[in-house]
């Protein structure tokens, strides 16, 4: 079942997904109908940001995505992968297949689109879906924040306590702390040094 080129949600706004969720969303067909048995649902009316909504779908629809783990320090030695072209490493935590749990909500995220007109951005009723999956609401992982932030004190707080379960396709396995992988990642390329 192809994904669609507009959904409408409950107040009348469009939702348009992301160029390329066609290839991504051909992986998992039941995604899509989970996706189209809420959208529908969903109230924009008000949201200026990109906003993420958790939607209760009333039963068992996915092996979860993501675990809380026991509470670690920065320094303490855990899981990571490197996901595809992502800024940095993702916490991970490997499970053996028949103690993965099921979740029974969807986590939809959406942006606004907006114009400029006269220097002031005027909201349109179309907003752009970027993303959407079985599980429940994480904010950005730590690379994918800046240094010195409480965005990014949030997010280590929130990825000290929960982890991505590994699957194979993520690529390998490797061990390293969120300082030694932070510090890499904040530390200037050298192509920034050399201007």
């Amino acid at each position: 079942m192809p994904l669609g080129d507009v959904y409408t949600t409950r107040d009348g706004s469009s939702v348009f997904p992301y160029p390329n969720a066609q290839e991504y969303w051909a992986r998992d067909e039941n995604l899509v109908v989970l996706f189209e048995g809420c959208i529908g649902g969903l109230d924009l009316t008000n949201v200026t940001d990109k906003k993420a909504f958790e939607v209760q779908m009333g039963r068992s629809i996915a092996p979860a995505t993501l675990v809380t783990t026991l509470a670690s320090h920065t320094n303490e030695e855990l899981q990571f992968v490197r996901r595809g072209p992502r800024k940095g490493p993702s916490r991970v935590l490997l499970l053996p297949t028949n103690s993965i749990p099921d979740v029974s909500t969807l986590v939809v995220v959406v942006q606004p689109k907006f114009k400029w007109e006269d220097g002031k951005k005027v909201f349109l009723d179309e907003f752009m879906l970027v993303t959407c999956y079985p599980g429940v609401i994480a904010p950005n992982e730590p690379c994918n924040t800046k240094p010195d932030t409480n965005e990014r004190q949030d997010s280590l707080e929130f990825w000290t306590t929960h982890a991505l379960i590994y699957r194979p396709d993520m690529g390998e396995i490797f061990l390293s702390t969120w300082d030694d992988v932070l510090a890499e990642h904040d530390a200037p390329s050298k192509a920034d040094a050399n201007g």
